[in-house]
């Protein structure tokens, strides 16, 4: 009997039993939740609620936590057999019996060419042609008998896979069957208005223990998951701010503790990014003075003045049009000649640098002393004050958390894996890209919900979310995630509230959804399928030269 592989009947068939299952386990939550506020609920004090709590407590509760348990089994499961697939067997569909005929075809042809090669060694023919015949014959053995070794290769892996497989699924029998003699007590629990429900003895509730036991430890795992998502988000947090020049402006307006502000620049223009700023103002006494540079009302006046000579402001970014831009612009120009001359020019021209980019001209001297050591010098910190900076603001975030924070070396390659080679690294190089080469207005707008579109284009009436992900590596599920944020994130007439465009500011998003891709995914064989899906949700695949 044939082993049959179709890997994406698999995924797909795998997708839909996630989406099965995490309905059931939202409406096995809310059973949970409905029963426990009935548990706690002190105005019921009859007997007949005293039985039915005990009830609801003992069996129910239990049984519905098994119900999760065994639901989350079962959805772990099926995502783990393709990708165990994919990840030791091939990429594609294979066929057990395919591939026996493709071998025994391997070795017909091997047995041809060696009689051949008999042939030639015996025969008559002149010394050259008959070296030449060999050696030619030898290469066509020699690639017959690669093709033969690498068929045999997947059929062996195919074979263990397939032998390895029912591994996958061990622990759905044992969940099934506790929930099957849990179901049986609660169908079989009520003895009539007058009893109520009659409460297993414990002998027969032993299976509850097992349900408790690794309820726990279910509880247990979320929770570290939930931690090291928080962790992970805090260090990719870090990482996004200090992708600028952070300026810290402490302004005093004369009532109570000065406010402050955090300022970011990128090569000496101001950035405004309401999520990061937010970041920077909630955390502000935790970020590290390497981090940033304290600046007062005299640079934000320069900076202004500066600003204003090209026809916008400074702090907010928005650009001043015809006569107005005419006006603001002489008026700048005056107000420089009439300052003192070089000093006012030269700090005009140069008003400030960020404490983080003056200290990265240093920055590489320092570190190849301790290249050896991965960074660290010999008390203990990261030589370069960015990356020492970095790990202390982070580490000043968990330890107010009451949590403990990662040593310096695992926390560096965390911090690199979310600047070099992480999906949101990947993806804010993409945005970068496509910043750089002026297609689009208005970029990372801001909306209303919170969420921030990646750009935008209101007279074209174009929504843009970008993506730098390769459709043969994605699967159904994610690209359909991509494609429902559209309205789930980005609907049409959502209001903008972005503090960058004051020209859009207050306005409803309107236009066609574009999802925009890396142009390598026009070779990919999957180009249809997905252009067909992202139809599905009115969402049309554009392509960008990352």
């Amino acid at each position: 009997m044939s082993v049959d592989m179709y890997i994406a009947a698999a995924q797909e068939q795998g997708e839909s039993v996630t989406t099965i299952c995490q309905q059931e386990q939202e409406r096995y939550q809310a059973l949970i939740n409905a029963l426990e506020a009935f548990i706690s609920d002190n105005q019921l004090q009859s007997n007949t609620y005293f039985n039915a709590k005990l009830f609801y407590e003992q069996v129910l509760i239990p049984l519905a936590k098994a119900g999760i348990l065994l639901s989350e089994t079962v959805e772990e499961a099926c995502q783990k057999f393709p990708n165990q697939y994919l990840a030791t067997v091939d990429s594609g569909d294979l066929s057990s019996s395919e591939l026996e005929a493709q071998i025994q075809r391997m070795k017909d042809h091997i047995l041809y060419v060696q009689e051949i090669q008999e042939m030639v060694e015996t025969s008559d023919i002149s010394g050259v042609f008959k070296s030449a015949s060999i050696w030619a014959n030898e290469q066509i053995m020699d690639n017959l008998m690669d093709s033969k070794r690498y068929l045999e290769g997947k059929l062996n892996m195919l074979l263990d896979f397939h032998q390895r497989s029912p591994q996958f699924f061990s622990k759905i029998k044992e969940l099934e069957d506790i929930v099957n003699k849990g179901a049986e007590q609660a169908q079989n629990a009520w003895a009539g208005p007058s009893t109520g429900f009659k409460i297993p003895s414990a002998d027969n509730l032993t299976w509850t223990n097992d349900i408790g036991s690794k309820w726990a430890e279910r509880e247990e795992r979320v929770k570290q998951e939930k931690l090291e998502a928080e962790d992970e988000y805090h260090i990719q947090m870090i990482e996004e701010v200090t992708e600028y020049d952070l300026l810290l402006w402490k302004n005093d307006i004369g009532f109570g503790e000065p406010k402050f502000n955090w300022i970011l620049e990128k090569n000496g223009e101001r950035v405004s990014d309401d999520e990061l700023e937010a970041y920077l103002n909630e955390h502000s006494d935790l970020i590290d003075e390497n981090l940033y540079k304290e600046i007062d009302e005299h640079y934000i006046e320069e900076k202004e003045l500066e600003a204003q000579r090209q026809g916008k402001t400074y702090l907010t970014g928005h650009k001043y049009e015809d006569f107005q831009k005419v006006s603001i612009q002489t008026g700048a120009y005056l107000t420089m000649f009439q300052r003192s001359g070089i000093s006012s020019l030269a700090s005009l021209k140069n008003p400030g640098i960020s404490r983080k980019s003056a200290i990265n001209k240093n920055k590489s001297k320092e570190a190849s002393v301790v290249t050896k050591n991965n960074g660290i010098g010999s008390d203990g910190k990261f030589a370069d004050p960015i990356v020492e900076g970095k790990y202390q603001t982070y580490y000043n975030l968990k330890t107010r958390r009451g949590e403990t924070p990662r040593s310096r070396l695992k926390w560096k390659e965390v911090s690199e894996y979310w600047r070099i080679h992480s999906p949101m690294a990947r993806g804010r190089k993409f945005n970068e890209t496509a910043r750089e080469a002026e297609i689009y207005p208005h970029h990372e707008v801001h909306l209303s919900n919170g969420k921030r579109i990646d750009s935008y284009d209101p007279d074209a009436g174009e929504i843009i979310s970008r993506k730098s992900t390769y459709l043969d590596n994605i699967s159904d599920r994610d690209f359909r995630t991509h494609l429902a944020e559209f309205e789930n994130k980005y609907k049409k007439g959502t209001l903008i509230r972005s503090n960058q465009y004051k020209e859009i500011n207050g306005q409803k998003l309107h236009g066609e959804y574009i999802l925009e891709l890396p142009a390598s995914n026009l070779k990919s064989e999957k180009l249809t399928y997905f252009k067909d899906m992202a139809a599905e949700y009115n969402v049309t695949l554009r392509f960008l030269k990352e």
